[in-house]
Parts: structure tokens; C-alpha cells; sequence
């Protein structure tokens, strides 16, 4: 019975480790930075890092309470107002470009991670099946598998 939720939670691990890897829960390169100096790159952030550094604020942001969050957000205003108006036109235009690719990208990965987690609950729903069929041994044994002899004692 160990072994069986050993391979069910490791598929739920695997899962999860990729959601930190594409930046869904976890965004690491931001993640240990203080708030302040978060607040002081907007506006400044490459254009191909800007949906991983939202990200990153909103999940911030949703972790405040309604008091910082209205101190937060109108910093995070004041300070891109004030960085995007030193871009000209073309280099607004140009980073536009650029976040909208990386917002492509990103929602091409989510979608990816999303057909993995459903494929990862269908393999759990078809273990729990199976578990509670009670002829989970039996079936093993029809298909040539044998239990040790100290797993027949518990078993019967």
C-alpha cells in the first residue's frame, strides 16, 4: 500500500515541480528581492521578463492587507508612470511587442501544464479505482504478479 501512494504522490511531485518551472507558483530569479526594490524595477524589467515580474507582484499583492495593498499599488503606479515616460513611442511600441510575445509564451506553457495536471488526476482517479475495487491483490496476482509471503499473511 506504501508503494501504491509512493506512485501516486510522486506523480503529484513531478506535477508541481513543473509548475515552478515555468514561473506558475514560483519565480525564483524575483522571489527573494524586498518588496521596495520590486517596486522600483517597474517599468525597468525586459520586456521578455515583464509577465514573470507581474506575476510575481500579484502574488505579492494578494498576500497584503487591504491597507498595503493601496500603498503598494499606487507606488507601482507612480513609479511606471514615471519609467514608461522616459521610453519614446517606438520604444513603447517595441516592448508592447515584446511583453505580448512573452505573454504567448507564457499561456503556451500554462496550457502545456495544464494537460499534464489533468493527465496526472486521471492517473489518480484510475488508482483510486483500483484501490477501491477491493481485488486490487487478486488482480495483480491474474496478471503473474506474487505477493511476498509475509504480504499473503496480512493480505488474508
Amino acid at each position: 500500500m506504501k508503494l501504491l501512494r509512493l506512485v501516486a504522490m510522486s506523480g503529484v511531485l513531478v506535477a508541481a515541480l513543473n509548475a515552478q518551472t515555468i514561473g506558475l507558483n514560483v519565480f525564483p530569479e524575483y522571489q527573494s528581492k524586498p518588496d521596495q526594490e520590486m517596486l522600483d524595477m517597474a517599468g525597468k524589467v525586459e520586456a521578455k521578463k515583464m509577465i514573470v515580474y507581474l506575476s510575481e507582484m500579484k502574488n505579492r499583492y494578494n498576500k497584503m492587507t487591504p491597507k498595503h495593498k493601496a500603498e503598494f499599488q499606487k507606488h507601482f503606479q507612480d513609479v511606471l508612470a514615471k519609467n514608461i515616460s522616459k521610453l519614446s513611442p517606438s520604444q513603447r511600441r517595441k516592448e508592447l511587442n515584446m511583453i505580448e510575445e512573452a505573454l504567448v509564451k507564457r499561456e503556451d506553457s500554462i496550457k502545456n501544464l495544464e494537460a499534464e495536471i489533468q493527465e496526472e488526476y486521471n492517473y489518480m482517479d484510475h488508482w483510486k479505482k483500483l484501490l477501491q475495487s477491493g481485488s486490487f491483490y487478486d488482480d495483480l496476482q491474474k496478471n503473474g504478479f506474487s505477493l511476498p509471503t509475509a504480504a499473503k499473511k496480512k493480505h488474508h
